[in-house]
């Protein structure tokens, strides 16, 4: 199990993995005390042209071959690297401090993606991960989850209904009055225990300053007494709703602890975010 660790600390930093023929699959962590970096996923099987690697965030189950990162952030990705002579994490952009890169290899199972593509015949005997499955002719034994599911031929013993997690038996998590945000910052600690699922919503309604970037995250505490990512939102740049579902089978299929956190990273010139915010259980 090859590790390879470098740091980030300059726009033009790489973390290389060589010799990575003999490996499946990579998976690297990103963590420190830095700010405006961008990260890319390049491979190359002859160690001349490189070309860009998606990968699967655990976070969320999104793929990405770049990444502007947040301050400070904690993230992880996993890749499938078969065929790669060479597999490398390079930064082309980098403001301040140093961002700890961690590149681990073997022969992991191949990371899943919150949605999948299958062509041709196929046997399906478990069940299809949650997004969008697109399939050809398809024997199901199993059960389609929630999501978009494009079928061709195919025998379905039974398909689940969706449930939403505003429902019967919901919980008042967070209930965060609108106030003006000229930096980051995160919530009082969440009590999360008795949920399975989670609905976050944020109203932003109003935004100033010069280019102003504000992006949310979902943290559980871990045991070792550390906040870990389970949910990170895309950049917002303006006014509007932001809504996500998060649990198994659901728009963000994580799971989480039964503490948690709202967390939000604000960045810019002058910037200034008011927005409100809410955490269903169920």
């Amino acid at each position: 199990m090859p590790t390879v660790t470098g740091t980030i600390t300059s726009p033009t930093s790489v973390v290389a993995l060589p010799n990575a023929l003999n490996d499946v699959t990579a998976y690297v962590t990103v963590n420190g005390s830095y700010s405006g970096v961008t990260v890319n996923f390049d491979g190359s099987t002859d160690n001349t042209n490189f070309y860009p690697v998606f990968g699967v965030r655990v976070d969320n189950g999104g793929t990405e071959a770049t990444r502007a990162l947040p301050a400070n952030g904690l993230q992880m990705w996993g890749f499938n690297i078969a065929a790669l002579a060479t597999f490398r994490v390079r930064a082309s952009a980098w403001t301040s401090g140093a961002a700890n890169v961690s590149v681990i290899s073997g022969e992991f199972p191949s990371p899943q993606s919150s949605g999948s593509t299958a062509t041709g015949s196929v046997n399906v005997v478990g069940s299809l991960p949650t997004g969008s499955n697109v399939l050809g002719s398809v024997g199901l034994s199993g059960s389609l989850p929630a999501g978009t599911n494009n079928v061709g031929q195919v025998s379905v013993a039974s398909l689940p209904t969706p449930v939403p997690v505003a429902t019967q038996g919901q919980m008042t998590v967070l209930n965060m009055p609108a106030a003006p945000q000229t930096s980051s910052g995160s919530s009082v600690n969440l009590v999360t225990t008795g949920a399975s699922a989670l609905t976050l919503g944020v109203n932003v309604s109003a935004v100033s300053g010069t280019q102003p970037i504000l992006q949310f995250f979902l943290d559980y505490l871990g045991a070792d007494n550390t906040w870990y990512p389970f949910y990170a939102s895309n950049s917002l740049y303006t006014t509007g709703l932001l809504v996500a579902h998060v649990g198994p089978g659901l728009q963000v299929p994580s799971t989480f602890g039964s503490t948690a956190r709202l967390r939000w990273t604000v960045s810019g010139t002058n910037p200034s975010f008011t927005f409100s915010a809410s955490v269903l259980g169920k």
